[in-house]
């Protein structure tokens, strides 16, 4: 589903029926080529006709992370879930802008969520948690086409303005809530590990290009991808871009809320002129969110900045403070995971290959039987002509 959803992202699709994707998501959405407005929009899915892609798909391969390689997922483990919670409760207290959001949001909707939710509109009021969650639901309604007829007629709240004051609570959320640390904590225990990732594809290629490494008819090798796909949740991407904003010199408020996975994008170019010997000076990393262009940097530069601002996995342990023994705990967890699927592995190999000899054991007793009723007749006839012989 996610890969789908990217795909829609880069080709958004049409059908006789009309659009199959309204116009809030359109216009989010990244055609193939560089348009720029709704309609140019419009005009390229006519163009492509009903489908932008062949039977609306094209299959291509996807590397799934097995459980031992998930290491970007580091806030999954319990030290990690608690900095990231801890950093959350700080900011809503301290950061002056998610202060703010709430309290808009109370004066201009509480007494009307009030009535319609059955709370106390007098003196009820929803903390940014709760509006959040709301605000989240609300968008993703709108976008997906929903009309809300009988909430918005006995709420009395108009759907424009409501739509554009939680586009606005959730910009702030993903900014500030989660990753409003001064010290660009959050972002780094969550993002460095993605970030290294990324530049690791990037460097296949270009070491690649480097060596001249081409195998066959001038065709690349596959295990270093001109394209790497990455499918990410809007808080993962909010964290990536808060990353990058930090450290490559831009402003927290340069933040664009991410809808689609397919709005970021790295690029890494290559200078026109070809020299003698190659080097990473030679190329450039381009990082554009909607197609604007946030990053361009010098492609060692830009690895000498991940080098020195990516947190390592000692770095990552430390803040969490997962000692060894949680490590080896989740190590001992893996293996047994691993022992546990060659112990079924090995069951059902042992199951066939009983079922087999009993097949073959079930198939020689017959045969056994068969014979041996065959001998019986043989003898009961031998013994008949010798009593016939002696009478």
């Amino acid at each position: 589903l996610s890969i789908s959803s990217q795909l829609q992202g880069l080709y958004p699709m049409s059908s006789k029926a009309g659009y199959i994707l309204n116009e809030e998501q359109i216009k989010v959405s990244n055609p193939p080529v560089d348009i720029n407005s709704y309609e140019d929009i419009k005009k390229e899915i006519e163009n492509l006709n009903i489908s932008a892609l062949p039977n609306y798909m094209t299959i291509i391969p996807i590397h799934t992370l097995t459980t031992s390689e998930r290491k970007m997922n580091v806030q999954d483990s319990v030290g990690c879930k608690e900095k990231v919670n801890k950093t959350r409760d700080n900011n809503k207290i301290s950061i002056q802008s998610i202060i703010n959001a709430a309290e808009q949001f109370n004066s201009k909707y509480s007494k009307n969520l009030g009535n319609y939710y059955d709370q106390n509109p007098s003196n009820f009021t929803y903390d940014f948690d709760w509006i959040g969650l709301f605000c989240d639901t609300m968008v993703s309604d709108i976008s997906d086409g929903r009309k809300m007829t009988d909430f918005f007629n006995r709420t009395g709240i108009d759907k424009e303005e409501l739509e554009h004051d939680c586009r606005e609570v959730i910009e702030i959320n993903f900014r500030d809530d989660f990753y409003g640390d001064e010290k660009n904590q959050v972002s780094s225990l969550v993002e460095s590990n993605l970030i290294k990732d990324i530049l690791y594809y990037m460097n296949l290629k270009i070491d690649e290009d480097k060596n001249n490494e081409i195998q066959g008819k001038n065709v690349s090798d596959y295990s270093k991808p001109k394209m790497t796909i990455y499918s990410g949740h809007d808080s993962t991407l909010s964290g990536e871009e808060m990353f990058m904003i930090r450290n490559f010199g831009l402003k927290d408020t340069d933040f664009i809320y991410p809808t689609y996975t397919t709005q970021f994008a790295f690029e890494v170019t290559r200078n026109d002129e070809k020299p003698d010997k190659i080097e990473y000076t030679d190329y450039t990393v381009k990082f554009y969110i909607n197609d604007k262009l946030f990053i361009s940097r010098n492609f060692q530069e830009f690895k000498d900045i991940i080098a020195e601002k990516a947190w390592s996995s000692k770095q990552i342990n430390e803040f969490c403070e997962i000692k060894e023994e949680e490590k080896d705990e989740d190590e001992d967890e893996d293996d047994a995971n691993s022992i546990e699927i060659y112990i079924i592995i090995g069951l059902g190999v042992l199951s066939l290959i009983l079922v087999i000899v009993v097949i073959f054991l079930v198939k020689k007793l017959i045969k056994l039987n068969k014979k041996g009723k065959e001998n019986e007749e043989n003898e009961r006839k031998e013994s008949s002509l010798l009593d016939e012989e002696e009478n």
